[in-house]
């Protein structure tokens, strides 16, 4: 959704107070050290980095307190409208979830598992179920027809990852209108809850995570589920199709080694800085986009010093609806972590976002269209081919990428013929 005035919505979820842990220390006197920080009220929070006065954020469109379960939370995040845009208005949407490390982003994101029950379920399972549900009716009722599918990749330093494909290494290509495309990922056919609970399993298994101080699973990647939808309705005796993305992308939190108990030279100690650098660099891009709002030049930004400024690129530009959870500790030493988080936050609820409903195209045009531009693509790659640099040639790779993601859009779309 975007809010009344057309900017990023932003929500903060604080994770609840640990009745007692001892990973958090004791006082002097033998008592627990964990107490509430934050002043929380349903629309804003009041925190001190520990260094100034108490600071009041403002900005939230809501405050999601520690008792609020999960179910309670998608419908705070206004989940089922954003749901309602991806599938019937061609919307672009990113759901982002940023905070500290053992905050509560992933469970935010992608929660617990199916196997026992559905209450445990995070932002993009029932998002994923939700979705299901309004296309099996519509399905039924003839009027339109579905494809909807889904990918998964970690960025682990500087790398990405593929994790529907045994973690299979992908390149990231140019800038192409929509975001930056990646070298032809797997994409799981999501038709079944069976699906949805096999999306879950592998996101939990195969994602990279080391147990430190702060989180027995903290997360050494970032990850970014996406939804691809191409949805085929008549109008005016014409099949018209409509294609659209939905990314949630769970960051990795950012950490402070004296409290991860980790070194420099240990692979969580070396993974952290990453992380941190990361981060670094997207609060950067963030105040880049919000300075360059409104400006002529505002699309030609460049981000090409971070990678997860170039994923997130929609996002900043404001060419997708974009939601953000901050998830934020509640715990006293977790002060300036926490403080941080609410001023990024406030960053992010400045950025404008830009109306992008689709037109929708004619399915037998565009699917000419698909094929009219694989043919061409192919007798360029033969080109290349034949060139004294061959393979090698810096535009090899791109076009044979081209190639295979045409190939898969023109399956899925043929399907529904």
């Amino acid at each position: 959704m975007i809010s009344d005035d057309g900017k990023c919505n932003v929500f903060a979820r604080m994770r609840p107070l640990p009745d007692e842990d001892p990973k958090l220390g004791t006082t002097a006197a033998g008592a627990s050290s964990a107490h509430a920080l934050v002043d929380i009220a349903p629309d804003h929070v009041m925190c001190s980095d520990g260094r100034g006065e108490p600071r009041d954020f403002t900005y939230p469109r809501a405050v999601i307190p520690g008792p609020m379960n999960q179910e309670q939370t998608y419908a705070t995040m206004m989940m089922p409208e954003l749901i309602q845009k991806f599938l019937f208005e061609g919307q672009h949407c990113t759901l982002v979830a940023y905070g500290q490390t053992g905050s509560g982003k992933t469970h935010t994101m992608f929660g617990a598992g199916m196997e026992e029950d559905e209450s445990g379920l995070g932002l993009l399972p029932r998002a994923m179920l939700t979705a299901l549900e309004q296309m099996e009716a519509l399905r039924q009722a003839g009027t339109h027809k579905f494809v909807f599918s889904a990918t998964a990749i970690e960025l682990y330093g500087i790398e990405v990852f593929d994790l529907l494909n045994e973690k299979a290494q992908v390149q990231i290509s140019a800038f192409s209108g929509r975001g930056f495309d990646f070298e032809q990922c797997q994409e799981m056919v999501i038709s079944s809850q069976s699906d949805v609970q096999n999306l879950l399993r592998i996101l939990f298994t195969e994602r990279t995570s080391r147990g430190t101080k702060m989180n027995d699973r903290s997360s050494r990647a970032h990850c970014i589920a996406t939804l691809n939808l191409t949805r085929v309705t008549e109008e005016a005796g014409k099949k018209m199709c409509y294609r659209s993305s939905f990314s949630f992308a769970d960051l990795c939190g950012s950490e402070r080694t004296s409290k991860t108990a980790a070194t420099k030279t240990s692979a969580t100690g070396g993974e952290g800085i990453g992380i941190n650098y990361d981060l670094s660099l997207l609060h950067f891009a963030v105040e880049q986009a919000v300075q360059q709002q409104g400006k002529s030049n505002s699309k030609k930004l460049e981000r090409a010093d971070g990678i997860l400024s170039k994923v997130l690129k929609t996002a900043l530009d404001g060419e997708s609806l974009t939601n953000l959870v901050v998830c934020c500790s509640q715990e006293a030493r977790n002060g300036g972590e926490t403080f941080f988080t609410l001023k990024w936050g406030e960053d992010m609820s400045r950025l404008r976002l830009r109306k992008q409903a689709q037109q929708g195209k004619d399915l037998e045009k565009e699917l000419e269209r698909i094929g009219k531009e694989i043919k061409e693509e192919e007798g360029a790659i033969k080109k290349l081919e034949a060139s004294p640099s061959g393979k090698q040639n810096k535009f090899y790779a791109k076009r044979t990428m081209r190639v295979a993601q045409l190939r898969t859009q023109r399956e899925f779309m043929s399907s529904l013929m």
